[in-house]
């Protein structure tokens, strides 16, 4: 198995994916919108959510075959942290949110939560009980309707997709800094403690219906990590 081939092959496709994002996240050179459409901002979530699971199966197979990888070359994309060769990452975002601090992204799957409740599920509707010539119908509460065009904060969402950004721009630096995590671990003799980056099932933004080319890329990643992670692979 050829392990840089595959590394540099989906690294440069989720390069591509994060550059897309950004622009569906109206982030010109790096800056932060304030706010994103509520449309837009679930269509970013929803592929972002995919990004970040395939991301980190990179990272975990950069780190099980090799630890030192060069940043891309002439990397730069809407200032996400990606510079060009010989730059370091910046930990702060670009353009116009220069002071707000980019978070380390994320190395381990979110835990997955396990309830036999059924899913809680918001009412259509909003009772307007009256009766006729005693009182007037009562109004509907401000935000009990959600609609496509509603303004939602981006922030979060733009935080993490600099997150990306900068953690592909070093993939080398975060595969270390998985190592780092994985010799802590093993050092670690509690039983709650997690051993491996990637949870037990499905990956987090799996769909069953793969309708974007992220879903391609996360299948095969995350079959790719999972050899990686084999004791007996090669």
């Amino acid at each position: 198995m050829d392990w840089t081939l595959a590394i540099d092959r989906n690294r440069a496709i989720l390069l591509r994916i994060v550059a897309m994002l950004a622009a569906m996240a109206e982030m010109a050179d790096g800056a932060m919108p304030e706010t994103l459409p509520r449309h837009r901002h679930s269509a970013v979530r929803r592929i972002l959510r995919a990004a970040e699971s395939a991301l980190r199966r990179l990272i975990v197979i950069a780190a099980r075959r090799i630890v030192d990888i060069p940043p891309p070359v002439g990397v730069f994309m809407y200032g996400l942290g990606c510079g060009e060769t010989g730059s370091k990452p910046s930990r702060k975002a670009a353009g116009g949110n220069a002071d707000t601090p980019v978070p380390p992204f994320p190395l381990t799957d979110p835990v997955k939560r396990f309830s036999f409740a059924p899913p809680s599920r918001s009412p259509k509707s909003f009772p307007r009980i009256t009766v006729i010539g005693l009182s007037e119908p009562t109004p509907v509460p401000a935000g009990w309707y959600r609609f496509p065009n509603d303004e939602i904060d981006a922030r979060p969402l733009c935080r993490r997709i600099l997150s990306m950004g900068r953690a592909l721009g070093d993939i080398g630096a975060e595969a270390r800094r998985l190592a780092r995590l994985q010799q802590r671990r093993d050092r670690t003799n509690a039983k709650a403690v997690r051993r491996s980056p990637i949870r037990v099932g499905p990956p987090p933004g799996r769909r069953a219906r793969r309708n974007h080319e992220i879903d391609e890329v996360l299948a095969d990643l995350h079959g790719l990590a999972m050899g990686a992670l084999s004791p007996n692979s090669s």
